[in-house]
């Protein structure tokens, strides 16, 4: 296979995973690149084109891959996005990556923020001054009070806002549509913004509007991905709250507040947009360290050495 006739293939993988499979433009993205960069080292260290890999070739792909730093959440999304393309793969019976084991991730090292530090980061939003402040505070108070992933937020487009409702209509991952309620000091939060902010932003479809929008490009009108990012980290800064700043941040906060105040798993699990109920699951070890960190409260050390101490006194005494 000739270099063009590899880079048609992965165009053509590309297409299938847009329009076929309704992937999100960064999924197409990732997905593709681990096929270039497998087709490559394959042709590199195996001779063999990507359309005749082996099983064994896969995982030596992901030996090599671990031997040269690549952390295992990456490797992980290397195995999913050549099973996926040797399902799509025409000619092909076999799938050589489902045989290879998906490395284990450890748990993820996010740290939500206590209700406390989301409102002094919150402030910190408001305190700043100008009209992308104000578009930048009115995004982070949605990723405060719905757990959007940043696509889905930047996505978002007037008509999707039902504000008397309070419901909002997202498009998440794969396509999947999903209603999510608005809180009510969300709702009233974004009255304010419609009325008095958004009006002052350049005329667009996208319910957060970039106030230095550029008549071209893929975010022309709206606010990017980028650009909510480094509001979160900025805001987060100004708050003095310890840790990474990121969107993400705010989704493991929602996540973990709704199963602290009791909400089933499946119930979140369709607040936040997740295919499978495992996913939401994760988010419960938050939640089992705060009882662990409870009953330590409760049944002090100290106390326990005490209460230890008296009764095999009183048992040495009898």
């Amino acid at each position: 296979m000739t270099g063009s006739e590899a880079a048609a293939l992965t165009s053509a993988y590309a297409a299938y995973l847009s329009a076929i499979q309704g992937a999100a433009p960064a999924t197409v993205a990732a997905y593709t690149q681990a096929v270039r960069q497998f087709s490559a080292w394959l042709g590199e260290h195996c001779g063999r084109d990507v359309a005749r890999a082996t099983v064994a070739d896969v995982e030596a792909w992901m030996v090599a891959s671990a031997r040269r730093g690549l952390a295992p959440r990456t490797r992980t999304l290397a195995i999913a996005s050549l099973r996926s393309f040797y399902t799509w793969l025409p000619g092909r019976d076999d799938n050589p990556a489902e045989r290879v084991r998906t490395p284990q991730v450890p748990p993820s090292d996010v740290v939500p923020y206590l209700p406390e530090e989301a409102e002094r980061i919150l402030a910190a939003a408001t305190a700043r001054p100008g009209l992308s402040a104000r578009v930048d505070e009115a995004a982070q108070v949605m990723l405060r009070f719905t757990g959007l992933r940043v696509t889905e937020l930047v996505g978002l487009g007037l008509r999707d806002l039902h504000l008397q409702e309070r419901r909002l209509n997202v498009v998440g991952k794969g396509g999947r549509q999903r209603t999510v309620p608005l809180a009510m000091a969300l709702q009233e939060h974004l009255d304010g913004y419609l009325r008095h902010v958004r009006p002052r932003c350049p005329r667009s479809v996208w319910l957060f509007a970039s106030p230095r929008s550029r008549p071209a490009g893929p975010w022309s009108g709206r606010m990017s991905p980028r650009s909510v990012r480094r509001a979160v980290r900025a805001c987060g800064q100004d708050a003095e709250v310890g840790g990474r700043h990121h969107p993400h941040r705010w989704r493991h906060t929602f996540a973990t507040e709704l199963l602290r105040a009791g909400v089933d798993v499946y119930t979140a699990q369709r607040l936040l947009g997740h295919a499978k109920a495992g996913t939401t699951a994760n988010y419960l070890h938050l939640v089992d360290d705060e009882l662990c960190d409870a009953v330590d409260r409760v049944y002090d050390l100290d106390d326990l050495d005490r209460s230890a101490s008296t009764a095999l006194g009183l048992a040495l005494d009898d």
